[in-house]
């Protein structure tokens, strides 16, 4: 037996209302609650719970016998003191003139359906199935009552879908095991709560203690209520608990809609003979980590996939302005799916109906914007120097034109400007230096000719034979002056903390559906995205001919999410999933199953843009236009100033 001992007892005691006490004389002094053995096995039951609630769930028929019966309870719980803190709630019904039909449920008494072998491997499987310390004890005259509560609110009954429940039915009613087995059936289909047992201690079962295992399967139906009485239970507490470690071909309702490069349906060429793509049956056919992730899951915990949602592509969801949700969110907000299988961003939703699991990604969201554009041939003259070194560049030569026009042996303008223009460019001349003064002045001369001749021709070879572009837009405050729009949904996750935020934001649109595709060709917008999942676009789609990209990231990008998968609010698979997902992470599986993808579809890029490039091209009249430029410059100045000579002369 588990045993623990809490050295400090806080008894909060909320008088909801004046004629609380206000009961009439013990009519259960037969009920169970008085009995040691009863409060063994609920502290075992109640092993990780540090604060209990005591919810009564009361009509006007029956109000007063669970007062009575909840002030029982109370003081067996101060005597024993096994909480920190003990409260009292209550939920009424106005009117109970309403039945309830209770379907016919598997039912099967004592078997121990746990698999575990010890109490350590109890104290184990109860820290697996919650990370809850708050305990919920169902006060409730009969399980007709508590239905309808549920159908009213059920968050009021089962605030925490991890907590640990006991439901107590103060009715003196027998045989109503089909009831209590369809009602710690309903709370897991619908509610996801499995830590939950169901006991009549007032009956003529009042002996025993019933609870659900939903991965039993009998006769093609899954789902098996049993029940045990105290002193089995007391002797063997393994007997009330669900083991989350095997789930024994469970039916789960997974959420997951294609995505490239996370979840795809078709596998990159590249991956079809590694063995860890060549069976996806887990994951019903999805490649890439969403895939991945979910396949991992589905054979550790050994459960079946079964796909719900619409599977458009990208189909998040989102919250719209009345506060409904639509697409994957929806399946997971409305509990059509126990899963979504597709890593989002960890970003505030303003939803109370979704849980996040551990991330274990995080993404750079940045803005994407057209490449830029690429320098026409005819300005690789202008560009081999930037603007201020041509300028230093005229400068060195007009300060040497001046010094040799006084040291060297003509005062000839002309001659003295060819002379030096001569030795600048090292075209061959006639040796023109007959003094020491002029040796020494010449030298350096030279070596500085070498030096920039060596320059501006390597810049010449290198632009004539790679494409060069303009300068990217790398920084936010450069794009806030761009007169570009920004195409994207994802404005209200971003914090609009600075002035260059907010007028990136003034800049949004409502994105079209093939906003890359306009980016790239028409240029006219921008957009934001993931960093890594625009770098996958660029490489494995948006290349012109010559395998250069047709968009570009901004370097500085506006913020960073951590990622994640989503289950609905308080789901009893959130503890268990989280375990895996963590290990993956630190493993660095995640990142690896991510690669693989990324690589292979960038590879196949990259060999079909080579296999279509020549591999040798000569050079052509576009390529050598700049020099024909000058040359036709240089044709204009010389008609020019023929034409002046003969004006002149006249």
């Amino acid at each position: 037996m588990v045993k623990y001992t809490l050295s400090t007892l806080l008894i909060i005691w909320q008088v909801l209302e004046v004629d609380f006490l206000q009961v009439p004389p013990n009519v259960f002094k037969d009920c169970l609650i008085y009995d040691d053995t009863f409060w063994i096995v609920y502290q075992t039951h109640f092993l990780l719970t540090d604060y209990l609630t005591l919810h009564i769930l009361e009509t006007e028929d029956h109000k007063f016998e669970l007062r009575q019966f909840t002030q029982n309870i109370l003081k067996r719980v101060n005597k024993y003191g096994y909480f920190l803190s003990v409260r009292i709630t209550k939920s009424s019904l106005n009117k109970r003139n309403k039945s309830y039909h209770f379907p016919s449920t598997a039912y099967a008494p004592s078997q121990n359906l746990a698999k575990l072998s010890d109490d350590q491997e109890f104290y184990k499987a109860k820290r697996l199935s919650t990370d809850s310390k708050h305990g919920f004890a169902l006060i409730v005259w009969d399980l007709t009552t508590l239905h309808l509560f549920l159908d009213q609110d059920y968050r009021t009954i089962v605030p925490e879908g991890r907590g640990t429940y006991a439901i107590q039915v103060v009715s003196k009613q027998c045989d109503v095991k089909n009831e209590i087995a369809f009602t710690l059936q309903r709370l897991w289909t619908e509610y996801q709560v499995i830590n939950v047992v169901a006991q009549t201690p007032c009956s003529c079962d009042k002996t025993h203690i019933f609870i659900y295992h939903p991965f039993v399967k009998r006769e093609g139906f899954w789902g098996l209520a049993t029940s045990h009485t105290l002193d089995q239970i007391k002797g063997d507490s393994r007997l009330i608990s669900n083991t989350l470690s095997d789930f024994n071909g469970f039916p789960l309702r997974i959420s997951i809609f294609p995505r490239t490069p996370t979840a795809m349906q078709t596998l990159p060429k590249l991956l079809h003979y590694n063995p860890i793509y060549r069976n996806l049956t887990w994951s019903k056919g999805f490649a890439g980590l969403d895939g991945l992730v979910l396949a991992t899951l589905a054979e550790y915990f050994n459960f079946e996939v079964v796909l719900v949602g619409s599977l458009l592509e990208d189909d998040f969801g989102k919250v719209l302005p009345n506060g409904t949700t639509v697409g994957s969110l929806a399946d997971i907000t409305e509990r059509r799916a126990v899963y979504n299988a597709n890593e989002r961003l960890v970003a505030y939703f303003n939803l109370d109906q979704i849980d996040f699991t551990v991330p274990y990604t995080r993404e750079d969201i940045c803005l994407v914007v057209p490449k830029a554009a690429k320098i026409p041939k005819w300005k690789i003259l202008f560009q081999s120097l930037d603007p201020q070194s041509w300028c230093f560049t005229l400068f060195a030569y007009v300060s040497c034109f001046m010094f040799w026009y006084n040291i060297g042996p003509s005062r000839s303008l002309p001659k003295v400007s060819w002379q030096m223009f001569s030795f600048f460019l090292g075209i061959p001349t006639k040796s023109f230096a007959r003094k020491l003064d002029q040796v020494l002045f010449l030298i350096p001369c030279m070596i500085f000719s070498v030096v920039m001749l060596g320059v501006v021709q390597g810049s010449f070879f290198t632009k004539l034979t790679l494409f060069s572009f303009y300068q990217d837009v790398n920084t936010l405050e450069e794009m806030a002056d761009l007169e570009l729009p920004i195409g994207a949904f994802i404005w209200n996750l971003i914090r609009d903390d600075s002035d260059v935020i907010r007028r990136l934001k003034s800049k949004s649109v409502k994105p079209p559906d093939n906003i890359f595709d306009m980016i790239a060709a028409h240029r006219n917008i921008a957009t934001i995205e993931t960093r890594a999942r625009a770098q996958l676009l660029i490489g494995s789609k948006y290349v012109d001919d010559d395998g250069f990209p047709l968009l570009h990231i901004v370097n500085e990008c506006l913020t960073t999410f951590l990622n994640a998968n989503i289950v609905p609010k308080g789901s009893a698979l959130l503890t268990v999933f989280n375990a895996v997902l963590g290990k993956l992470f630190e493993s660095g599986l995640t990142r690896k199953w991510n690669n693989d993808v990324v690589d292979s579809l960038i590879a196949e890029k990259m060999i079909s843009v080579n296999r279509k490039r020549v591999r040798t091209k000569s050079f052509s009249l576009y390529d050598a236009q700049g020099a024909f430029f000058v040359i036709l410059v240089g044709y204009a100045c010389s008609v020019f100033v023929f034409l002046c000579e003969i004006v002149l002369k006249r």
